[in-house]
């Protein structure tokens, strides 16, 4: 399984639950999703973390491998990611079917600058890296 499968089954699993995913389209790295109650929603697979934002999208969801130059890139580019009130990143180990999340910009929020890498490398080391 490689990482917009997982993303695509994660969707399916979500929406188990509410059932509020109207449509739902692959275009290329991206998913384009449509939902009744939160709009539209893109999420970007790549393994690697990149920026990604697509201005016109109510959501951005970036999912990536959870490994370690990947939490590295988020605390390097922390300031971009938190910027974006609109953006969640998903960390996955696919093989275990184990993720953690954040939204950057509400963490921010609440977070001690000073403790931030510290905090992050907690929820990366919740989930066994790849």
């Amino acid at each position: 399984m490689n990482i917009k499968d997982w993303t695509l089954a994660y969707i399916e699993y979500l929406n188990s639950f509410k059932g509020t995913l109207e449509e739902k389209s692959v275009l290329g790295d991206k998913i384009l999703c449509k939902y009744s109650d939160k709009g539209r929603v893109v999420y970007y697979t790549n393994e690697n973390l990149v920026l990604e934002n697509d201005a016109d999208t109510e959501n951005n969801v970036i999912v990536c491998l959870n490994k370690k130059e990947n939490l590295s890139f988020l605390i390097d580019h922390w300031k971009e990611f938190a910027s974006d009130k609109k953006l969640k990143i998903i960390f996955v180990n696919i093989k275990q079917n184990l993720q953690w999340a954040i939204i950057p910009y509400i963490h921010d929020k609440f977070n001690d600058s000073d403790g931030l890498e510290t905090g992050l490398k907690s929820l990366f080391n919740s989930v066994p890296s790849v």
